[in-house]
């Protein structure tokens, strides 16, 4: 194999690695970073004191 020719193939290889760095990176965001989450006023809450579904101590 030609020097020139491992050299076209490292080079191949880098790019192909970096993006999957870059892969790799975007879905680690995806997965672990905070994510926003908007709360629905019009959504009830569990722990209200009216009508709210945990009123009394569960007897065990």
């Amino acid at each position: 194999m030609a020097e020139s020719e491992k050299d076209q193939i490292i080079r191949k290889l880098k790019a192909e690695n970096k993006g999957l760095q870059e892969q790799i990176a975007y879905l680690r965001r995806k997965l672990f970073d905070h994510k926003s989450e908007v709360l629905n006023p019009n959504q009830t809450s569990l722990f209200e004191k009216e009508n709210s579904v945990f009123n009394e101590p569960e007897q065990t």
